[in-house]
């Protein structure tokens, strides 16, 4: 696994999700961007009980899903060509490789064809105006992939991983977590430990310090804001958090603590799952 799958969504997200990628890649020792736009097939965006696509209409949202993928890719450019004029040797052959991805397939089923061959997966946190089409694929790279999710703020570019918040549990999902961030933590060059349960936290987090634990018990989204005030205590630049949830995902998820940290885009979040 030598890259990390970026999934994009909106134009505007474009360079804070490449900046967030390209400012952790060397530390995770990958050397390949995978950026990715899928492009929703057309009988993907009916119910089966609603009227069947004519070919005009097909031909209509293929059109429109093209127009879309390749707004992106144009930033993608942009981003691209203005790193190269600040550093030349930024990109293949000399530095990262960048590799763009637009097939017509659900973002779900690209994310399950990718990801095997990616570390990470980097992505933008849910948004109201989100469609059905990046809902089910956000939710495949959070529950399915097997894969740590790195989402990003819309508009970050104070960069990711010097200072790391390690929100512990000794559950499953966060020791996966903190397996998968460990070339991240090893290089911070701050590290703290909010340890959500009383248990033991985890073994050589090199230079970790302790952080007072939350009042126990309390809602989901007292405990998530727990966690996002002492990562905005922290100053921290990533919050490093196990993965839960308890139903499927919703326009926007309310049913545990890693739900409300979605519905709440304060800072890079690394999720394991």
């Amino acid at each position: 696994m030598t890259g990390l799958l970026i999934l994009l969504n909106r134009p505007d997200q474009v360079a804070a999700l490449l900046d967030a990628a390209r400012d952790v890649a060397g530390r995770l020792a990958v050397r390949r961007l995978d950026v990715a736009a899928a492009r929703e097939p057309p009988d993907d965006t009916i119910l089966p009980t609603e009227e069947i696509l004519t070919e005009a209409d097909r031909a209509r949202i293929r059109a429109a899903q093209r127009a879309w993928a390749g707004a992106l890719h144009r930033q993608v450019v942009a981003w691209a060509d203005a790193l190269r004029a600040r550093d030349p040797a930024a990109l293949a052959p000399d530095g990262l490789a960048l590799n763009w991805l637009d097939p017509e397939m659900s973002a779900a089923r690209l994310i399950m064809l990718h990801a095997a061959d990616d570390t990470a997966i980097v992505a933008g946190f849910p948004h109201p105006h989100d469609g059905d089409q990046a809902r089910r694929g956000l939710h495949a790279a959070l529950f399915d992939s097997r894969r740590p999710v790195l989402l990003v703020p819309e508009g970050w570019h104070a960069g990711v991983g010097r200072r790391i918040l390690l929100a512990w549990t000794d559950m499953p999902a966060c020791h996966r977590a903190v397996a998968a961030a460990r070339p991240l933590i090893a290089q911070a060059e701050q590290v703290a430990v909010l340890d959500r349960d009383g248990s033991a936290p985890p073994a050589n987090v090199p230079g970790g310090r302790i952080l007072p634990s939350p009042p126990p018990g309390g809602s989901a989204a007292e405990q998530a804001d727990a966690i996002l005030a002492a990562a905005g205590a922290a100053a921290s630049d990533l919050l490093v958090i196990g993965g839960y949830t308890h139903g499927v995902l919703h326009d926007r998820l309310r049913g545990s603590v890693t739900d409300q940290i979605l519905a709440h885009a304060a800072r890079p979040t690394w999720i394991q799952h």
